[in-house]
């Protein structure tokens, strides 16, 4: 059995984990944009907070791809990565938190 704080404590680390991925982001989005600006408007130019579905849906490919890895950016890399991992945590503790929700 997890102790009671467990839930509290994966919606902290989700919250950071959210904050953390918006500054990510935002420099993934400034280094395509001013380092690989090809493969930025191959993208559709995506927006941080534009809100059209395309716009995650082409990030996460290129991240879950491993897209930016061809870019040859050690920068981008060291972010991309970093993304993924966050992906892949925040997902499993998003995951965890919903369980503990719905086992009451």
């Amino acid at each position: 059995m997890m102790p009671a704080y467990s839930g509290a404590t994966a919606a902290a680390l989700l919250v950071a984990f959210f904050v953390a991925w918006f500054v990510l982001l935002h420099r993934l989005h400034g280094g395509l944009r001013n380092r690989h600006l090809h493969t930025w408007n191959d993208m559709g130019r995506p927006t941080i907070l534009g809100g059209r579905p395309r716009d995650t849906a082409v990030l996460l490919r290129f991240l879950v791809r491993g897209e930016f890895r061809v870019l040859g950016d050690s920068q981008l890399n060291r972010i991309a990565t970093s993304m993924r991992i966050i992906l892949i945590v925040y997902s499993a503790l998003f995951l965890t938190l919903l369980v503990q929700v719905f086992k009451g």
